[in-house]
């Protein structure tokens, strides 16, 4: 989705305004995407309290928050209802009808994590209480890779007791499961870990490329009007990874099953169960192949090495598909069922009429009103003036983090803009300009030895640290990439 221009946007539905800085070419997709977003079904006062739909969330802070934007926070999807229930416990909000969140549509349903969108004066209580949850999920496992490691050093010096070939071989095979347990609450960790750095907030265009990769990237109307029929939005993966054996308990799904529908070939479900003896996962695949004839495998008290040489292969023989066939994964048999009753059967709202689709036009519309309300005032995206500082780099160097603009220089340091206006992409040059003010403050963040050092600085002084990074004079880019990034867990 890379294109040639960088923008700032700002979008107007109803009452409610967006902005966005993104490629020309991605705008549009932005724009549809927001709008699919904005046309979901909704019921209720957008005043009472309660579970809300995200557009009712934004014109709620339209006519009741000054015109801020919600805050958007990212969570393990294990912790959302405890979240809820505990924030419940928090209702001292007003006189609008207390605590109210918005539940997003999940873009991204096997990632594991999920979205809210709240009110920016009830955020701090959303905030503490994700944060807390999440800590202690991190502190649970962490306790637990502790166990692991400490298990897995006494059996290997049980390897150098003399004992049968059949009780050398178990012990080996438990010693590598146990490896992979280990590996895998290290990576959970890191998920955690990487939102409590975030302090679990996320600006939109992080949240709508949690959707890259799927059907919301090719369609975000058709994705969303499936969507509220209960049809899941993921990418697909390998049949292979799907089914690859879990050993570590936080990785078991709420439902302790899944349910894999590969391309070609029948679906499989999968139950996920703990060992007694070991404490560790195993799965117990079942399905039906294609002659009727029903087909059971486990991945018990083997290696993953064992499962990936011998049981997978036979078992994707058997289920009528290659090891590589792309596979969509479910939690549920009723999720299942709505993917095979709705997917690709399901008219778009724009195309029912029931919203308005937007064309060239409408992104001209956009493009030409562009500003941005973030830069205090400014009036248009065109307006330059003494009191600002201008500042051009190669378009790849800049990327949205939270809500800010980031320049990665060469010299590997970076510099984060929270206030910018007037972003766009000189064709002559090469370059990507946009401007702040001479008053404003940039995060500066230096790398020396892996040694992290991080400051505020003036934007004067940001912008000489950035034109000698660059060498003063920026040597023009190749191509132009989009500012969104994502990084999944």
């Amino acid at each position: 989705m890379s294109d040639e221009a960088v923008r700032a946007v700002e979008l107007e539905i109803g009452i409610a305004k967006y902005f966005f800085m993104v490629s020309v070419k991605l705008a549009e997709w932005t724009i549809k995407a927001i709008k699919a977003l904005h046309d979901m079904k909704v019921e209720g006062k957008i005043t009472e309290k309660g579970e809300k739909h995200l557009n009712q969330i934004w014109e709620y802070c339209s006519k009741y928050c000054g015109g801020e934007e919600p805050v958007y926070l990212n969570m393990p999807e294990n912790i959302y209802k405890d979240v809820i229930k505990l924030a419940k416990k928090n209702n001292k909000f007003g006189e609008h009808g207390g605590i109210m969140w918005a539940k997003m549509a999940d873009l991204n349903a096997s990632d594991g994590f999920c979205q809210i969108a709240v009110p920016p004066n009830m955020a701090k209580v959303f905030t503490s209480i994700i944060n807390r949850l999440v800590e202690e999920q991190v502190d649970n496992a962490t306790k637990q890779l502790k166990e692991y490691e400490k298990k897995i050093a006494e059996l290997q010096n049980d390897r150098f007791i003399e004992m049968d070939p059949e009780k050398q071989k178990q012990l080996d095979i438990e010693i590598e499961n146990l490896e992979c347990a280990r590996d895998e609450v290290k990576k959970y960790i890191d998920g955690d870990k990487s939102i409590l750095e975030k302090d679990c907030t996320m600006s939109m265009e992080d949240y709508l490329a949690t959707g890259l990769n799927t059907e919301f990237e090719i369609d975000p109307d058709k994705a969303i009007s499936e969507y509220e029929k209960g049809v899941d939005i993921a990418p697909k993966d390998t049949f292979r990874n799907c089914v690859k054996p879990v050993r570590d308990p936080h990785n078991i799904p709420s439902t302790s099953t899944h349910f894999y529908l590969p391309d070609t070939g029948v679906d499989v479900k999968r139950d996920y169960k703990i060992d007694d003896k070991t404490g560790l996962v195993y799965s117990e695949y079942s399905f039906t192949d294609k002659d009727g004839v029903k087909r059971e495998f486990t991945d018990k008290g083997i290696t993953s090495k064992e499962w990936e040489e011998t049981l997978l292969p036979e078992m994707a023989e058997k289920v009528g598909c290659l090891i590589d066939t792309p596979t969509r994964v479910f939690t549920t048999e009723d999720r299942l069922a709505a993917y095979c009753k709705y997917f690709g059967k399901v008219t778009p709202k724009s195309e029912r009429g029931e919203n308005k689709d937007f064309s060239n036009a409408d992104v001209a519309e956009a493009y030409k009103n562009a500003r941005s309300e973030m830069s205090k005032g400014a009036a248009s995206a065109s307006i330059r003036n003494s009191d600002n500082i201008e500042i051009s780099v190669p378009p790849d160097n800049i990327v949205m983090e939270h809500g800010r603009l980031v320049v990665n220089m060469p010299d590997g340091n970076k510099c984060a803009f929270l206030e910018t206006k007037d972003a766009n992409f000189d064709e002559f040059s090469g370059l990507s300009t946009f401007t702040v003010s001479k008053n404003s403050i940039a995060s500066f963040r230096s790398y020396n030895n892996n040694a992290e050092s991080k400051y505020s600085i003036p934007a004067q002084d940001a912008k000489l640290k950035i034109d000698e990074s660059f060498g003063r004079v920026v040597s023009a880019a190749k191509y132009a990439g989009n500012v969104i990034r994502h990084n999944s867990r």
